[in-house]
């Protein structure tokens, strides 16, 4: 069972410099009424998901065929980071978002709509599918044939975001829902996203328990070395059940929580998460490395 105590993320970061509110011209409250009215006659919600400080997500479906969808009202009270998409001010996470939808195994943008006080996201509702999270709570440590299966896919749609020039920041298995009949997999979540670069970042965004080390001992990181770091300790989450590291000093240490729990794992399985969770981000290997490891090739 999986007893992590941070079930959700922090996806906007704080900037006490932008004023909370502002008054609107007539022009934008026009436009403000129109796409009110136009989400409402496209889409019907049925009840809330999920309820947090960060947003509401809504399951529904789009009025004209049923197709299930889901509704992620963002209010601007909450949004610090802002991006563009034709010429509209929009959320970073609507515009990463957005640029993403068209990547493999990222489920797919359908509408966004602006309103006086928040954005509404709209996007499909992948069928038969649950977080990863709820995966390994459910059922604890995977089998290796199945997630050989499932992490692949999200590599390769991570290796895929990453030429689309998208940087997810907060792969985790809660982010993550997969298609327990056919094992395809969609990414969600990108309120941490931003655009690629070779550059070291400084905002330290996302879930810590899946911070790379360097993310805690010199506030600077690269997006790939982190992301290579998030997916490994993803794929201990899958291969033993339990996430790796709950505290700072247990990731900068390179302690896991319970190795006793990791006994059952086979040789090839520990080495690719040695290499993925190297405390020295250059040994790490790179996205495109991943794949090539000897694990994937080999099954019961």
């Amino acid at each position: 069972m999986n007893n992590r105590n941070t079930p959700s993320d922090e996806g906007y970061q704080s900037d006490p410099g932008r004023p909370k509110t502002r008054d609107f011209n007539t022009e934008e409250l026009k436009l403000f009424a129109r796409e009110n009215k136009a989400f409402r006659e496209k889409y019907f919600i049925e009840e809330v998901l999920t309820n947090s400080a960060n947003g509401v997500i809504y399951k529904g479906y789009r009025a004209s065929d049923h197709y299930e969808v889901v509704a992620k009202q963002i209010p601007k009270s909450k949004v610090f980071e802002w991006g563009a998409i034709g010429g509209r001010v929009v959320p970073t996470e609507i515009e990463m978002h957005y640029k993403a939808s068209a990547v493999e195994g990222v489920v797919e943008v359908l509408d966004w709509y602006e309103r006086k006080t928040s954005f509404v996201l709209v996007m499909q509702r992948p069928s038969n599918s649950c977080d990863l999270f709820d995966v390994s709570s459910k059922l604890g440590a995977l089998d290796e044939d199945p997630t050989k299966i499932i992490f692949s896919n999200i590599v390769n749609s991570v290796i895929a975001l990453d030429k689309a020039g998208v940087v997810h920041r907060d792969i985790k298995d809660e982010n993550i829902l997969v298609n327990l009949e056919t094992l395809e997999t969609n990414i969600i979540d990108f309120g941490c996203a931003t655009k690629t670069t070779d550059a070291a970042m400084t905002q330290l965004t996302g879930t810590p328990e899946f911070f790379a080390p360097e993310m805690y001992t010199t506030g600077s990181y690269k997006a790939e070395e982190t992301a290579v770091w998030s997916l490994g300790t993803l794929l201990y989450c899958l291969l033993v059940g339990q996430i790796p590291f709950q505290t700072d000093s247990q990731i900068v240490r390179l302690q896991t929580c319970q190795p006793e729990l990791e006994k059952n794992l086979g040789d090839e399985a520990k080495d690719l998460l040695s290499r993925l969770l190297q405390l020295n981000p250059a040994r790490r290997p790179k996205l495109k490395e991943i794949l090539d490891h000897p694990w994937f090739f080999n099954y019961a």
